[in-house]
């Protein structure tokens, strides 16, 4: 019983802090300074994000 609880918990627990990490990375890099590295970076992020959201 207490097995099938925590495996019905777990994964939507570990998908929202999957997003909350995203969303810190995201702010990060937005306040960094612009290079190649972050932008491109950026974009994968993004492209992540509306990967989880659809």
């Amino acid at each position: 019983m207490l097995q099938q609880r925590q495996f019905l918990v777990y994964p939507r627990w570990r998908g929202e802090l999957c997003k909350h990490n995203l969303l810190l990375i995201n702010d990060f890099l937005s306040q960094s300074q612009s290079t190649n590295f972050i932008v491109s970076h950026k974009q994968h992020i993004h492209y992540v994000k509306e990967h989880l959201i659809h």
